[in-house]
Formats: C-alpha cells, structure tokens, sequence
C-alpha cells in the first residue's frame, strides 16, 4: 500500500530518502536550511523525529546500510567546508569523522538570514554572510549572487573562492533566494517560468533594494 511519511509545508522541500535496518531518513530543506528526520512507523503510523544536525547549512544524505542501523550524512555551510559526519545508532548524536580542509579563516564571520518583499508582496528569503558586528553604514563592498532556474535549490554552500577573494579581503557576500528555483518546491519554480519571468528579477532587486534600505552595502 501507498502511505504518506512526510508533506512539506510552504516554506519547505523535501530532498531525499534513505532506509537503514530500523527507520526511514529524509532530508528536506526548510527556510532554505538542511534538516534530518527520522520517520518510524508506530502502530500504523509514521512518526518523525527531527535529527540533532546543525541547522545553519546543507545537509544531504550518503550511504546507509540496510542490515544496520547506520547513516552517513553530509554538512556543509558558508563557513564550514563539506564534512562527513556518521548516525552511529538510533538516538545518537552524530560523529563527525572528516572534512575537506578549510580555505580561509571563518573565525571572524558570521550569517544573517532576513527577508524581503518582492513587487507583488512575497517574501524572498536571502543569506548575508559578513564579519562579525560589521555596522551597517553602506561602507561594505557586497557581492549580490542568485540563480532561480529550472528547480534547483541553493541552500548555503562552503564559500571556497569567496571566502578567500572576497570575505578576507573586506567584503560581504549574499545569497537570494529567487523563485525560478526549488528552494520551496515545483510552485516556487513555476511562479517564474515563461509570462511570470520577470517575478526572478524582481525578487533580486527587492534584495539589493533591501540591502541598500538597511544600508548595508557600499555603492
């Protein structure tokens, strides 16, 4: 028989599945950031439960094996580079066992997440990764960056490149969430397909417009 184990709500997406010897494991995003549940099946009905995985990054799921009750999982952030970490056992805080190196010292940053409001009213979600208790004067250079095409998702991605070009040297780096992608599922993609294109570039300027509001931007 067919069963509904999870329905993602507006603001969320669901990834991917993997089943170990006990539970089902998803993967969704939700408010563009990774989240794990367990999905148990109690007396007839499926039960999540939320995995202890940091919750500022991406999360995708690896491997399982479904003779054991093991999960490998993989994080990353804007700050942190890609990281395995393992589910050892049910219930258990998961083990970080390796990462690619880091390229840039994040020690002195941090991420913002804030929203604003497009031309016809909805909300469009955006990262700013900054230094740390950086005013908010119009003195920082900004590199503004979206994609909002053919269903793709981005949710925070370890910033290799921008870190070492442009975090260190000064500059702050933001992510939007335009639609045209699938950071929200086929509706937020199809909002801004064919007629309804110029909602992705109207969600982009609403950003910038956002930024400069707050003056958080040099010219």
């Amino acid at each position: 028989r067919v069963e509904l184990v999870y329905a993602p709500a507006a603001r969320a997406n669901f990834g991917s599945a993997l089943g170990t010897r006990e539970a089902l494991y998803l993967q969704t995003l939700e408010n563009v950031t990774g989240r794990i549940y367990r999905a148990d099946l109690d007396a007839g009905t499926w039960r999540l439960t939320s995995v202890p995985m940091p919750s500022d990054g991406a999360i995708s799921l690896q491997d399982s094996d479904p003779a054991r009750d093991e999960l490998f999982v993989n994080y990353q952030s804007f700050l942190v580079p890609p990281s395995l970490y393992l589910l050892p056992r049910p219930w258990a805080a998961p083990e970080r066992l390796k990462s690619l190196p880091e390229r840039f010292n994040a020690a002195g940053f941090e991420v913002v997440q804030r929203e604003a409001r497009s031309a016809d009213g909805t909300m469009i979600p955006y990262f700013l990764v900054r230094k740390r208790g950086l005013k908010e004067d119009g003195s920082a250079p900004t590199l503004l960056w979206a994609y909002g095409g053919f269903e793709r998702a981005y949710s925070p991605y370890y910033l290799e490149t921008q870190g070492k070009g442009w975090l260190e040297k000064g500059g702050s780096y933001v992510l939007a969430t335009i639609r045209g992608g699938g950071e929200f599922g086929p509706a937020w993609h199809q909002a801004a397909l064919k007629t309804h294109r110029q909602r992705a570039f109207d969600d982009f300027i609403a950003v910038a417009e956002a930024l400069v509001a707050r003056k958080t931007p040099s010219p």
